[in-house]
This record gives C-alpha cells, structure tokens and sequence, in this order.
C-alpha cells in the first residue's frame, strides 16, 4: 500500500507542481531586448577599450570607463515604465467595463490575435435542426410546401433507417433518444409528419455499418419486397463516391460525371460555410438476397442534408 506522494495521485500533484507557466509575451520582449543590448553593449565596451588603450591611456582607467559604460547602458526604469503602462491599460478598460484582477491580463490580452467561443448552448439553443436539404440544384427548407416532391421524401425516409435514434413514448409525447445528429433528422421527418415506426417495420433492419475512423458514413440494409434496400448517411464526399448515378427533384435520373462531382463539392462547402453540418444521402436496391455493397460504386445520391445550431434569441449579431 502506497502513501503520500507515492500514491497515484501524489504522483499526478507533483507533476503538476514541476510545470512553469509560459513566459508572457512582454517577458519574452524584454527577454530579447536584454539580449541585444547586452551584446551591444558589449561590443561598445570592446571599441571604447580599444580606442582609449590605443591612444595611450591607461588600462585600468579605460577598463573602468568601460564598466561605467556597462552599468549606464542598463534599462533600470524600463521595468517602471512597462507597471506605469499595465496601470494605465487597467485604468482604460475599467472605464470600458472590463474589470482586470491580474496585470499580466493586460498584456495578454493585447496580444490576442484569435479570440475562440465554444458557441453551444451559450449563443445558440444547444440542439441542432434540419435547416437546408439541397437536392441536384435545387434548395429547400424543411419548413415549406414540398409539394409532389417524393424524392424528399425518399431522403427523410432513408435518414430514418440509417438511423439510431429510439423513438420512446412518455406521458408528455414522443421522446428521442440517440445521437443529436440522428434525433435531430428523426424529428425532421416527424415534423413533416413521418410514421417512422411503421417505415422501420416495413424495411425491417438486416445488417449495419456505423461510422468509424475508415469509413466516415453510416450505411444500414434492409428487408424489402423483392429485394434488399441501402441507406447511407455521412460524409458527403466519401458517401459520393459509392453512388454511380443522381436522383433529381422530378425523380428522373442521370450519371454522375465529374463535372458534377465537382458541382455537388462546391455546394458542400457552401453549405458548410453557412455554419451548417453537411450530411450526404443515398440509397440503393438489390433484387434477391444479396445486398449492395458499401465499398460499391451502385448506390443512388439523394442529396444533401445541412444542420444547424440555431442561433439564442436576443443575442447580438
């Protein structure tokens, strides 16, 4: 039995007390501007040496000359300046509203070249909602008429079944449970008013592949009529280059060249732009028992799906 500083977490405090705080950027000038003036004093010191023992003057006189050369050229008030001025930036922003409890803040805080904010659930709601559906070049919103379109359909439909998320009744309605990523397409397809259980028992699940570091997508077969059905949901590059053909808004199809790999690529980064989370759609049917493989090229793009955090209502633009 271990004790003291020999216990784990003795051990884990004495690591923690042989760390140093990282010099600040203001030592780290002064540090520099010590060294330069101290190699040109120095050189100073070896001319005026020089210069006085080649005229004929004595070495020691010349030797203190040059030490007095030395100790003049050191800053003292420089470390007076650098607190007079810390006071006068504290005095500054304290007229500004900011209060500053350390004096080293100060200079910090000038140095600042890129100020990070974790914006979840401090500037926005915290929970994620289905904002844009991009389908060949044709936007829409998961709010408005979709009309005849079955194709968007098809896409909430396959978001359902690549999908993890528990659909649970409690006394205060429907309750999700899974990833926000998957509730948050679940509720999408709800809201558009979806019966995704009865969808699940009519494609009833047979295999699953779920995202990892080598495949960045989701892709689930199901059971159905004649057939199996593929759903794939994830990266829209990686889930672009398994499918061999698009499904256009009027539900006609076309091959996908590369010129249009490269159009579907642009409005994935335009939609990332727009601070949404991009998730690429496709499914794909098989005829017997077999089904289509994920390391296939034979599997139908659907579209996109771009996510967003809403803003908090009130926060300043």
């Amino acid at each position: 039995m271990a004790t003291g500083s020999l216990t784990q977490a003795g051990r884990i405090q004495q690591l923690v007390g042989a760390t140093f705080a990282p010099e600040t950027p203001l030592q780290r000038e002064l540090k520099n501007l010590g060294q330069r003036l101290g190699w040109l004093t120095l050189g100073t010191c070896a001319v005026l040496f020089s210069l006085g023992w080649l005229r004929g003057i004595g070495l020691l006189q010349m030797a203190r000359s040059a030490m007095s050369v030395a100790v003049a050229a050191v800053p003292e008030g420089l470390p007076m300046v650098a607190t007079t001025t810390f006071a006068l930036g504290i005095e500054k922003l304290r007229s500004e509203g900011v209060l500053i409890r350390k004096l080293d803040a100060v200079e910090t805080l000038a140095a600042a070249r890129v100020v990070c904010f974790d914006k979840t659930g401090t500037l926005t709601l915290g929970h994620i909602d289905v904002d844009t559906i991009r389908i060949g070049e044709n936007s829409y919103s998961i709010n408005e008429d979709w009309g005849a379109q079955k194709v968007l359909c098809n896409l909430l439909e396959v978001c359902c079944l690549c999908n993890d998320a528990e659909i649970a009744q409690t006394e205060e309605g429907l309750r999700l449970n899974g990833s926000p990523t998957d509730c948050c397409l679940v509720q999408a397809a709800l809201d558009r008013g979806e019966d995704v259980a009865s969808l699940r028992k009519r494609f009833a699940r047979i295999s699953v592949q779920r995202r990892s570091e080598t495949y960045r997508f989701m892709v689930t077969q199901h059971a159905m009529e004649g057939g199996t059905l593929t759903a794939m949901k994830g990266s829209p590059k990686e889930v672009l280059a398994r499918c061999r053909i698009e499904i256009l808004p009027d539900g006609t199809e076309r091959e996908l060249t590369p010129e249009r790999r490269a159009a579907i690529g642009k409005i994935n980064l335009e939609m990332a732009s727009q601070a949404l989370r991009v998730l690429g759609v496709a499914r794909g049917q098989a005829t017997g028992s077999k089904p289509n493989g994920h390391n296939g090229r034979d599997l139908a793009w659907l579209g996109l799906v771009g996510m967003a955090d809403q803003v908090r209502p009130g926060t300043s633009e």
